[in-house]
């Protein structure tokens, strides 16, 4: 499962486009393109956990898609990339990018649960060796996609409104 963030741009509808919908798209990819490059940016730049290997950060990817349901829209995806945010093999080679994002636990999972040894007979935690661990809380979600699409909202427009005003030369106002 890949974590996916999402916003929009409205295009208000006093625009009159007269052009076909390639014509439209050849106009809105590369502003789309250029969006979610922004906010990756963004989103690795200020995502705020300890990222002890960087491989978390690396996996920040985005993607643009057309919409198989409505063929008139397009998509950009700002994702956790699981094949790059994951495990060492040893322990399983499991992505924990979800984890990262949603939370486990109290904090976004079903409640409270226990952690036992999976390759050792005991755990070790702060100095002090336990057989398992009954209630663990889980960790905390951290929203930095979420916030990146946020804090580079403003932005975001203003590339939309760069491009349409390119194409159709005049000045347009996103609503």
């Amino acid at each position: 499962m890949q974590y996916e963030a999402f916003a929009s741009v409205a295009i208000p509808r006093k625009l009159k486009i007269s052009l076909t919908q390639d014509e439209v798209d050849k106009v809105l990819r590369p502003c789309l393109q250029k969006s979610c490059e922004l906010v990756k940016k963004y989103a690795k730049e200020h995502h705020g956990y300890k990222d002890r290997t960087g491989n978390l950060t690396r996996a920040i990817s985005y993607m643009t898609i057309k919409d198989v349901k409505n063929k008139y829209n397009l998509i950009g995806k700002i994702y956790i990339d699981d094949k790059i945010a994951k495990v060492d093999n040893k322990y399983g080679g499991y992505g924990y990018g979800k984890f990262v994002t949603n939370g486990t636990g109290i904090h976004g999972g079903n409640g409270y649960y226990s952690i036992y040894p999976r390759f050792k007979k005991a755990l070790k935690f702060n100095g002090r060796i336990v057989h398992h661990v009954n209630k663990h809380p889980g960790s905390k979600r951290y929203a930095f996609l979420d916030n990146a699409i946020r804090r580079t909202r403003s932005d975001i427009r203003k590339i939309f409104e760069e491009g349409l005003s390119e194409a159709f030369n005049k000045t347009i106002k996103l609503g």
